[in-house]
């Protein structure tokens, strides 16, 4: 008899082995190796984990949420199952936890205060884009490239993809802030079409204006960079929107393009304020877009990511993309 259960201290014994079984030790969160480091981060409440149990007490599959992802995000961290089970039981056991979790999700919404949950499932899985995407979640971006060559461990996902080959990933966001006010943002014309398919699957309460004001501005911008150095990533994010932000942004890309960083998200503020000079001065340089993600901002707002590939050799194929939006996405970040 399979049940679902929290994480506790016995069952945090497993956790390793099982990433270990998918992962081997590329996965970039240390705490999914060490049971000490789980318990004490789903005692203090970063992580909340939905475990498939079976009646011998051996977990056969795991769904994470990371609750301090953003001021008002959380993130499906992990969901994966145990490799070397039948594929029936994993099926089966997948699909007790997810449906755990959907029935979860309004409670977790009103203790944390979150207005979204973002998901990120790589390209060699349809299935697991196909649960996200039955389970609620809207398709709102495509990272190329995203994950290293390499990454995957088990014999069945070595198999769906070019052992020397970057990954890619899809992002899904499931919003939960039924509560939003109807507010107003000034995107960039090149991107109105799917930024507003995107809100529209998303159902969120936004209009779209597409004038373009004279974009001069006061002050210095302000920007927060962070490198993955083992997976060769760099996330440069526009905190602060001023006068020089287009030629600091197109500093930091020439200074990650001459570091040999393979991969670069920019992460741009949609508000009010248009944006739309600092957007063509970076397709200009060769970036494209990547993700609306609703909500991502520090105050709850929302954020155009536009990445970067520095002669990045990846495998994306259009067939293993499960959602219409997935490839509509698709198609515009080509």
């Amino acid at each position: 008899m399979t049940e679902i259960q929290k994480l506790t201290s016995t069952t945090a014994q497993q956790i390793p082995q099982l990433v270990y079984k998918v992962f081997g030790y590329t996965y970039s969160d240390e705490v999914f190796y060490s049971p000490e480091a789980l318990v004490q981060t789903h005692a203090d409440g970063k992580y909340i984990s939905y475990l498939s149990v079976d009646g011998n007490g051996d977990v056969q599959a795991l769904l994470s949420l990371y609750l301090d992802y953003t001021p008002r995000l959380a993130r499906v961290e992990l969901l994966l199952s145990d490799p070397s089970l039948p594929t029936v039981v994993r099926a089966l056991a997948v699909a007790k936890i997810v449906e755990t979790f959907r029935k979860e999700v309004p409670s977790i919404r009103d203790t944390r205060m979150i207005s979204g949950i973002l998901s990120m499932e790589t390209t060699a899985h349809s299935l697991t884009q196909r649960i996200v995407v039955q389970t609620g979640f809207v398709p709102c971006g495509l990272y190329l490239g995203f994950l290293p060559s390499g990454f995957w461990r088990s014999g069945a996902d070595r198999q769906l993809v070019s052992p020397h080959l970057r990954t890619s990933s899809t992002l899904s966001m499931l919003w939960v802030d039924k509560a939003r006010k109807p507010y107003r943002v000034r995107v960039p014309c090149t991107f109105a079409e799917i930024i507003k398919t995107i809100y529209d699957e998303c159902r969120l309460p936004v209009s779209l204006d597409l004038e373009t004001p004279d974009p001069r501005r006061g002050s210095d911008c302000e920007l927060e960079q962070v490198v993955d150095v083992r997976w060769s990533r760099a996330v440069i994010k526009l905190v602060r929107v001023g006068s020089n932000a287009c030629n600091a942004l197109v500093e930091a890309l020439s200074h990650y393009k001459r570091g040999l960083i393979e991969i670069m998200h920019f992460f741009l503020p949609i508000t009010e304020m248009d944006i739309s000079d600092i957007v063509e001065t970076l397709l200009d340089r060769g970036c494209r877009f990547a993700a609306l993600i609703p909500g991502y901002g520090p105050e709850g707002e929302d954020v155009l990511v536009l990445q970067y590939l520095n002669g990045v050799r990846h495998d994306t194929p259009k067939e293993h993309l499960y959602a219409p939006l997935s490839r509509k996405i698709f198609a515009v970040v080509q």
